[in-house]
């Protein structure tokens, strides 16, 4: 019989099924995975290989290792602590500035208006006030003004030049006007109110510090003063003192191009005049101090040459700080001499009441030229060397015609023109030296002025052969003079010996002894037939004698400081001249310089 094995039975088909999904799903893993079991991992490689390596490469890694760990954290501790930049420090500096300021700026320093409406305060500009980007220390202040009457905000200081600054109810922005301030005082003109007005206060250089006062006029000008107005009296100390000082202002009334003397005269202080223009100060200014009758009296002389028809500023302080007292005022014009060229003496003086221009006082006069003239200016003086200037007026604009120096420091000085076009001219007479040690030369003076038109006589002839005609004479007149080219090089020509013939007896022949010394010029002399041919010969009846460079001779190829060249120069004129009283020899020296010499006869 056959054998029969026995088998486990099988669970029903259902059973089967639930068993199945009661079973968690088998887990699947890509048909590439990497095992870890395939290969041993990383750190178990690394460390079975270090567990190999010699001792001493293991100290070797070890060292280095730790070497750079303690160079990262040097990098780390050495950024943490180092100082910041000086930029940095100067962007967080200004930024602090800018901060405090715009703080500063929201809480400004209020003003109390007095019963008249003015305010007058006093601050500091310090480190710690608000600062401005540049480094200027700013105060921020602020006013209400309660009327609508016109003012202006100064501000003023001893310690630095303040500039102010004002913001008006509607919002604009006002500055100092450059026209009116000084190096003590800015002024911020034309406020109206009423409402509220916002002030800043600076300096108008970074860094600087010190005391300012600040104030509101509503009527700054004290009075007014014109041109032949009587002497007027007034007192210093009334208000309150401005950068160390009282102040009283004072406007100018004067007309342009007559140019203008102020006199400021005071027993108890000397005093300090301002003048403001439309362009802003007037800084010519010259200042005097004098006795009288033993007491003391301090005088100032303001001398100005009005340009506009607009009003001028004066302010009057003292020199000293906080000085007080009494105090005079007179104002004049110091116009051009109107005089007739006639030849007639002209007295003048040089000192207080004249012109005075690049430490020199200055007279003018004015005369008219006719066409063809001749115009002789001769000025003369005992107390000092004279100088003179000759200029064109040109449709309100002077054109310079001559100069002329006595720089041998002799008492008298002559010009002879018959070049002159017509018209109208002003000649100006001067020191020739300036002042010295505060003290301007000066003194009385003659001028003598003559222009018209030279008739030289009828000429005078003679039989030569008649045996009471004249012969000739000589006469030993002598003169000197110095002058300077344009070159800068000076010389002094002299003149002696003057010989006179009548050749024909119808000519007058003249010879002059003429020496030429070098003062600083080196180098070869001019021909002497030039020197000659431009030398000039007239008499004082305005007759022209003509040179003769043929017959002129002298000496002289080069020339050295100090050396001197001598020689003839011969003159002749048409007519016998008998007796002539004077004679001007005009040597040229080169460019337009010539030296004149007036050679009075001696027979």
């Amino acid at each position: 019989m056959p054998v029969q094995t026995e088998t486990p039975l099988e669970p029903p088909a259902e059973a089967a099924a639930e068993t199945a999904r009661a079973a968690p799903p088998p887990a699947t893993r890509p048909p590439v995975a990497w095992r870890p079991t395939d290969e041993p991992r990383l750190g178990t490689w690394l460390r079975g290989r270090w567990r190999w390596l010699p001792g001493w490469v293991r100290a070797t890694v070890a060292m280095g290792l730790l070497a750079i760990i303690a160079g990262v954290a040097v990098v780390f501790w050495y950024e943490s602590t180092e100082p910041p930049s000086e930029e940095s420090i100067q962007t967080e500096a200004a930024v602090a500035r800018t901060a405090w300021a715009a703080a500063r700026r929201q809480a400004p320093a209020p003003l109390e208006l007095q019963p008249d409406g003015s305010f007058f305060a006093e601050g500091t500009l310090e480190p710690g006030d608000a600062e401005t980007t540049v480094g200027r220390y700013v105060d921020f202040l602020t006013v209400t003004l309660t009327d609508s009457v016109e003012a202006s905000v100064i501000a003023t200081s001893a310690a630095f030049r303040p500039d102010v600054g004002v913001q008006t109810p509607d919002g604009a922005r006002l500055g100092a006007s450059v026209l009116l301030g000084t190096e003590e005082r800015a002024e911020v003109v034309g406020l109206r109110g009423p409402g509220r007005f916002d002030i800043t206060i600076t300096s108008t250089e970074p860094g600087q510090t010190g005391a300012y006062e600040i104030t509101t006029a509503r009527r700054l000008i004290a009075d007014t003063l014109a041109i032949g107005d009587p002497l007027r009296a007034d007192t210093l100390g009334t208000g309150r003192p401005r950068a160390g000082r009282y102040v009283r202002a004072y406007s100018l009334l004067a007309e342009p191009d007559r140019p203008v003397i102020l006199e400021v005269v005071s027993p108890a202080f000397r005093p300090r005049l301002t003048l403001l223009g439309p362009a802003g100060e007037i800084r010519q200014q010259r200042t005097l101090e004098r006795g009288v009758a033993g007491d003391s009296l301090f005088g100032t002389l303001l001398r100005f040459h009005p340009g506009w028809d607009l009003p001028y500023t004066l302010l009057v302080s003292s020199d000293a700080p906080d000085r007080t007292g009494p105090f005079a005022m007179e104002m004049r014009t110091v116009d051009a001499e109107s005089i007739v060229p006639n030849g007639r003496a002209i007295s003048g003086t040089l000192g207080p009441d004249s012109w005075l221009r690049d430490g020199r006082y200055l007279d003018a006069y004015r005369f008219r030229v006719r066409e063809d003239d001749e115009t002789e200016i001769s000025v003369e003086s005992r107390e000092f060397a004279p100088a003179l200037q000759l200029w064109r007026e040109e449709r309100h604009i002077t054109k310079e015609v001559l100069t002329e120096s006595n720089r041998a420091e002799r008492s008298q000085i002559s010009v002879i023109r018959d070049d002159l076009e017509p018209g109208t001219y002003v000649l100006e007479i001067s020191t020739a030296e300036g002042a010295e040690a505060g003290i301007y030369p000066g003194g009385p003076y003659t001028l003598r002025v003559r222009s018209g038109r030279p008739e030289p006589p009828a000429p005078i002839t003679f039989d030569p052969d008649d045996p009471d005609a004249p012969r000739g004479w000589f006469s030993g007149a002598s003169a000197q003079g110095q002058g300077t080219t344009p070159d800068g090089e000076t010389f002094v020509v002299s003149a002696a010996g003057i010989s006179v013939s009548y050749p024909g007896g119808d000519q007058t022949l003249v010879q002059i002894g003429v020496s030429v010394r070098s003062v600083d010029y080196e180098g070869p002399w001019a021909p002497w037939r030039r020197f000659a041919a431009q030398s000039t010969l007239v008499d004082a009846a305005g007759r022209r004698y003509r040179p003769l460079p043929a017959q002129s001779a002298g000496t002289g190829v080069l020339a050295e400081p100090g050396s001197t060249r001598r020689g003839r120069l011969v003159f002749v004129t048409e007519g016998a001249v008998l007796d002539p009283e004077r004679l001007i020899l005009t040597a040229p020296l080169g460019g337009d310089a010539t030296v004149p010499l007036r050679l009075r006869i001696e027979r």
